[in-house]
Order: structure tokens, then sequence, then C-alpha cells
């Protein structure tokens, strides 16, 4: 029974140092790219701002019922945490500038990696500026995937982010500033790397609780020792001031470990619990002036599932434009054949067309999309939306 209890002991300090290397691997290598941050901006602000008044709720993915956020997404086992944090902003703040919430737009994490930064000589800081979408490099999981795997074609879907900002010792006042006129925020809190989700060592396991604890209402307030803040990134997305909670509330953030974990990727955690207090923050800012979506919001297809030879069957098509400019559609038909592009129409509009088949079966119906200035869009809808088809 001794000898089962000291190998027990010996296997948690074996995991723990596991973790802790990789918590320390994740944090290292995104600061050393973030080297010349300061605090001369907090500075400035708290001299400028004296009366603070913020309601005691904001929260981007439930502002007055409209969702300003993207869906969560997974990193897996690789230490990638502060990019999907970063394309996490950037994808929430393109929806907040061309106000418009029905769309997600996809970007690419593997870009920034790839091309940025691996390359030597860069700094995240001084060099991002903006990826590419998700379908002109896809994610690998992978820090060794070469630039040169992105789509030729990827300088038509580059969308460009006019600044990026990194601060430490952000206020609780400076953050909910930020938050309020700027978008979503990187925020870095302590929590150990990818592996540490898995190893309920006392104090440290958000990753199990996160797997137990799915109640937008719930919110972590464990502690983690001061030598392990700031391994992992996530999204800020807004808070909640409760005077019945310890440290008064508590931040709302969406995750890199998927939707099956929290809220749908979402997760609470308390004001000043594993490193938030330090204020570690990074922001983006996009110019809608600076690129034209293909029109990519809210994709609908509506038709039937089968189809008897030589009749003609009816489908509806519907899509958003971002800027809100008129429509061109692409309908593939699932046998060869296309419609060729037809338009304009008015975006969000209802759109009837028609088509016949020489064979009976069942077809996979798709559309491209596009407007008269920007690129042409992916096929829709994606599988993954599960808006591929509503049968009727």
């Amino acid at each position: 029974m001794l000898i089962k209890k000291k190998l027990y002991v010996i296997s948690i300090i074996i995991i723990f140092l596991i973790t802790n290397y990789s918590a320390v691997l994740s944090k290292e290598i995104v600061e050393i790219r973030l080297e010349n941050y300061s605090t001369s901006i907090i500075e400035t602000y708290n001299k400028q701002v004296k009366n603070f008044d913020f309601p005691p709720y904001w929260n981007w993915m439930d502002l007055d019922g409209v969702d300003w956020t993207t869906p969560a997404k997974h990193q897996k086992r690789v230490p990638s945490c502060f990019f999907f944090s970063i394309v996490g902003v950037l994808e929430s703040v393109i929806k907040i500038r061309e106000e418009c919430a029905d769309f997600n737009p996809d970007l690419s994490e593997q870009y920034i990696i790839s091309c940025l930064f691996m390359k030597e000589n860069i700094s995240l800081l001084e060099d991002f500026n903006g990826t590419v979408f998700e379908s002109s490099f896809p994610y690998e999981a992978s820090f060794n995937v070469p630039c040169s795997k992105i789509s030729p074609d990827w300088k038509k879907y580059f969308v460009p982010s006019s600044s990026i900002n990194y601060t430490i010792e952000a206020t609780k006042e400076f953050i909910k500033d930020k938050l309020i006129n700027n978008g979503p925020l990187s925020l870095a809190i302590g929590c150990l790397g990818p592996l540490w989700r898995w190893t309920p060592i006392i104090g440290g396991y958000i990753g199990i609780w996160g797997k137990l604890h799915r109640s937008p209402n719930d919110y972590f307030s464990r502690t983690l020792p001061r030598f392990l803040r700031g391994g992992h990134y996530v999204t800020l997305v807004g808070w909640k001031d409760n005077p019945n909670i310890k440290n008064g509330g508590y931040w709302i953030c969406k995750n890199c470990w998927g939707t099956d974990w929290g809220y749908h990727g979402f997760f609470n955690i308390e004001y000043d619990k594993l490193g938030t207090d330090l204020g570690s923050i990074c922001w983006v800012e996009y110019d809608p002036d600076d690129f034209n979506w293909p029109p990519i919001g809210s994709p609908k297809l509506i038709g039937p599932d089968y189809m008897e030879a030589n009749i003609e069957y009816q489908f509806n098509i519907s899509s958003i434009d971002p800027e809100g400019d008129d429509i061109f559609y692409n309908v593939s038909w699932g046998d060869g054949t296309h419609s060729g592009w037809i338009g304009p129409y008015k975006s969000g509009s209802a759109v009837t067309i028609f088509n016949s088949y020489l064979k009976k079966g069942s077809y996979c119906v798709k559309f491209m999309t596009k407007n008269e200035f920007g690129p042409e869009s992916d096929l829709m809808p994606k599988p993954k939306t599960k808006e591929k088809r509503i049968f009727i």
C-alpha cells in the first residue's frame, strides 16, 4: 500500500513537471516575440480618466441579444493559444466594424504561425498586419508547416489588420474601457499548457472544470501559484459585476479548446484569478475600408432531398453581404452543371431558382457568391455550419 502511495506521488510530480514545461513553452513562445510592451499607455489613460462609470454587465456575445463573437475553435495539443486568441479578437472586431453580426469570418491561425511567427527577425507587434481566410491556409496544428503551403490565390483573401497592441498591468477600468470601445481582447491567464487540461491537480484543473461546468452562470474561482501565471491566452469578450462574488464579479472569455468545453467553448473566470489581475492584454484594429468581403453571411439553401428525372424543382437561396452590396449567385447543381452567375440581388433577400435533372437521385447542391467589388466566396453552405441543406 505504501509503495502504491509513493508511486502515485511520483507520478503526480512527473505530470506536474511535464505540464509546467508546456506552460512555460506556450508562454515564452509568444512573449519572446512581444518584447517591447510597456505600461505607458495605461499610465496615460489613468491620468486622463478619473471617473469610471461602466455598466455592471457587458458581453459581446450577448449585446442586446446580438452575438458579435465567432464560434470557438480547437488549438489541439499545440501551444498556439495566442494565435487563436488574436484571430478570435480580429474576427469579432471585423463584425463590429462592419456593423454586421450575421456573418462569421473564419480566419487562419496557420498563416500567422507559418508565414509570420516562424520567420527570423519577425516581431508580431511590428509585422502582424492581418491574416487570410481559413480556407486559404487551414490549421494543421503544427509549427512545422511551411508558408509555401498557402493557397496560390491567397492575396485575394488577405484580410488586413491596421494595428496590434500589447500591454501589461492593465487595470480593470482600462480593460473594461477597451472592451467597450475596441471590442474583444486577448487576455493572458495563469493556466498550464494544453496537457494541463487533463491533469486534475488541486487548484489547476481548469480543463477538467470546463468539461463539468457547462452553464453560462458558472465561473472559475480557483487559485494557482503566482509562478504559474500567464501560460495561456483566451479571447476576453465581457464581464459581469456581482457583489456576492468575493472579488466582485467575473470576466467572460472564449477559449480555444473546442465547443464541447465550457458553454459552447466559452467560460467565466472570477476577477483577479489565474493571473488576470496582472492585466496582460492585446488588442487589434481593423478598418472596414481596407477589405471588401464576399457575401458570406448566414448562407441558406432550401430545396428537396431527392429529385426525380425531368421534373422542375424549386430552390431558395440567400446570403448576406457584410457591406450591404448587391449579391450575385452561381449554383452548383451537384451533377456537374452550374447556373452561371445570376443577379444582382439585394443582400439578405431570398432568391428563387429552378432546376431539373436528367437522372433521378440525391444531389448535393451548393452555391458561390460575389459582389461587383470583392472576391468570390467558397462553395456554401459548408457542412460544418449544419445548414448544408434544409429539406422540404
